[in-house]
């Protein structure tokens, strides 16, 4: 059994005694593997400014050539309960299932961020995101319909709701039980309790002084 390290410096493995990388023929696009998720046996890298590869039988196959995800930045992968992969990258949301890559592509439908985290919680039909600019929560039958939807409902938790921080840590997981979802900061970690979370449906009052035809 070897140890599978992903660094900047690319993929690396680890027998107990030495450090043996890549062979000269199965060498990655860039040098930085910010993360790696074993899903049987396929072991998924994810890249630096180089998308998404698959480790599998010795050889590295690439996964994301000729879609949005080939040169962005994608953070990490998670697992839901019925299977599915899902990640975030500088750009937005992937989900694979039986090796097949859907990228749902969130400029123009969501805040300008980078999406680090993308987790379900239990069977939900939602997803959680943490981002650069906070967490946010959304619907997976809304995210299934962005082709034809110019927005998406989501729901955004920031440091005015008690965060210490918009900005969650970007190079550390995330981590989900069945109860609560652990989230990283710079100084320190949040937990989560998505039950007593409240949907805020506050609406703004809005106050028409004039109104002009031509």
């Amino acid at each position: 059994n070897r140890l599978a390290l992903g660094t900047y410096h690319g993929l690396v493995f680890f027998d107990g005694k030495n450090f043996e990388g890549l062979a000269d023929d199965q060498k990655l696009p860039s040098n930085i593997v910010i993360s790696l998720y074993l899903d049987a046996d396929t072991l998924w890298l994810s890249m630096a400014s180089a998308g998404i590869y698959a480790y599998k039988d010795g050889k590295i196959i690439p996964s994301s050539q000729g879609s949005p995800l080939e040169s962005a930045t994608v953070f990490h992968l998670t697992k839901d309960l019925e299977g599915n992969l899902w990640g975030g990258f500088s750009g937005g949301i992937i989900k694979i299932h039986n090796e097949q890559i859907t990228v749902h592509e969130m400029a123009g439908h969501f805040p300008r961020v980078n999406i680090f985290h993308t987790w379900r919680h239990g069977l939900s039909n939602e997803i959680w995101l943490t981002t650069n600019t906070g967490i946010y929560r959304l619907k997976i039958s809304d995210l299934e319909k962005l082709k034809t939807d110019d927005k998406i409902a989501y729901q955004s938790y920031l440091k005015t709701d008690g965060l210490p921080s918009n900005s969650i840590t970007a190079l550390s997981s995330a981590y989900a039980t069945s109860e609560n979802i652990w989230l990283p900061f710079s100084n320190g970690l949040v937990i989560l309790d998505p039950k007593k979370l409240k949907i805020d449906n506050y609406h703004a009052k809005v106050l028409i002084d004039e109104v002009r035809t031509d």
